[in-house]
């Protein structure tokens, strides 16, 4: 999470992205770093998103399995902090641990990265979550703030459109 938040304001201002897909924080877990520190980062690239007038969508982690087991105490406090995070920062998170439940069939050999399976299951949480189903699991996808043409800054001289159709869906990163 560290390394995107370094990088973070330099990919904005080289894509000027409508939204900007936040994933980070399962490589930090294994290296042990404090739940809270890695949330803090999460907190520096959305807020850098805000600035730049894009929006941000933050996911939780998905599940450590098998041998990285271990680690899942850190995800689930990572996971805990990212949604009060989003909660008061006023943004969405999408819910990948309550999309990948127990990971079973998900991830690959590693246990850590998903496999085509996940990959899809990632895309198509955050489609969801970008495009609520008034029907949906409402535990998949946790919605904070709105995404709505009166967006701060929106006469900035990039248009509305864009950002509202998602155009393009830049800063997708899986852990």
């Amino acid at each position: 999470a560290e390394e995107g938040a370094d990088r973070v304001e330099d990919v904005l201002a080289a894509h000027q992205p409508g939204y900007l897909l936040i994933l980070y924080g399962a490589n930090d877990v294994i290296m042990r770093q404090a739940p809270m520190d890695i949330v803090g980062h999460l907190r520096e690239i959305v807020q850098a998103a805000k600035t730049n007038q894009t929006i941000p969508v933050v996911a939780t982690l998905t599940p450590m399995t098998e041998g990285l087991s271990i680690f899942q105490g850190g995800v689930d406090a990572v996971n805990t902090g990212i949604v009060q995070m989003c909660i008061s920062e006023d943004v969405l998170v999408v819910r990948l641990d309550a999309a990948f439940g127990d990971g079973t069939g998900l991830l690959k050999l590693d246990h850590l990265h998903p496999n085509d399976a996940g990959q899809q299951l990632i895309a198509q949480t955050f489609y969801d979550a970008l495009n609520p189903d008034p029907d949906a699991d409402p535990d998949k996808a946790v919605r904070r703030g709105s995404i709505s043409p009166a967006l701060p800054g929106a006469d900035s001289g990039r248009p509305a459109e864009r950002r509202l159709s998602g155009q393009p869906l830049l800063g997708a990163h899986t852990q």
